[in-house]
């Protein structure tokens, strides 16, 4: 074993910018609009003091991925072929659901489950007055005992990948522009999925 400092553990994490993102966000954010319900969520599937608009509860109740998953994949692709480099399993989405807050509301401390990557796409974000995504380490600071946190550094159009099993949370907007994310769960070993929408169903909602 070498003299000096090893890192024992690391946590990754890693961000990206989705090309030609200004022709992608009316797209996305156009299969946002209707159907979606003003939905608690917590780590556990269960009310919460957490308040936000979203599609969470309704996806999995369907046991459907939504229906802008396709175009989300597709404006994802070269992302994803480039994250796919650093991740040893086929990147599978199993989940994905979105999130509007605005106003003062928020989404607690929660992680994703003990295995597999998640991912936050940052789909109408002003960095002046909302917050990016903070991230709590798993252990604590070895030399005072308090939780490190993390809050990267986002821009609209981007989308950051992290181990699902990290918490993190969404801090209380105090403007009143929406700050809209899509969020969304990688297979990791083991894991099943929800079913692929009907492709006619995205044929049908695109103007």
């Amino acid at each position: 074993m070498p003299n000096g400092l090893l890192k024992m553990f690391i946590v990754p994490i890693e961000s990206f910018s989705i090309p030609d993102w200004d022709k992608w966000k009316p797209r996305i954010l156009s299969h946002l609009k209707g159907g979606s319900t003003l939905a608690s969520i917590s780590s556990a599937g269960q009310a919460s003091w957490d308040d936000m608009q979203s599609d969470f509860f309704d996806n999995n109740k369907n046991k459907t991925l939504p229906d802008y998953y396709y175009v989300v994949k597709e404006a994802l692709q070269p992302v994803l072929d480039e994250f796919q480099q650093d991740y040893p399993l086929p990147l599978q989405v199993i989940n994905m659901w979105y999130q509007v807050t605005f106003g003062g509301q928020m989404h607690g401390i929660h992680n994703h489950g003990p295995v597999g990557v998640s991912a936050v796409m940052y789909v109408d974000f002003d960095p002046t007055v909302h917050k990016p995504t903070t991230f709590y380490s798993p252990f604590p600071d070895y030399i005072n005992g308090e939780v490190m946190e993390f809050t990267p550094d986002v821009k609209e159009g981007d989308i950051v990948f992290f181990p699902s099993f990290v918490h993190h949370c969404q801090d209380p907007s105090k403007s009143e522009t929406q700050r809209v994310v899509i969020s969304m769960n990688f297979a990791g070993k083991g894991q099943g999925r929800l079913a692929e929408p009907e492709p006619m169903q995205i044929q049908r909602s695109v103007s």
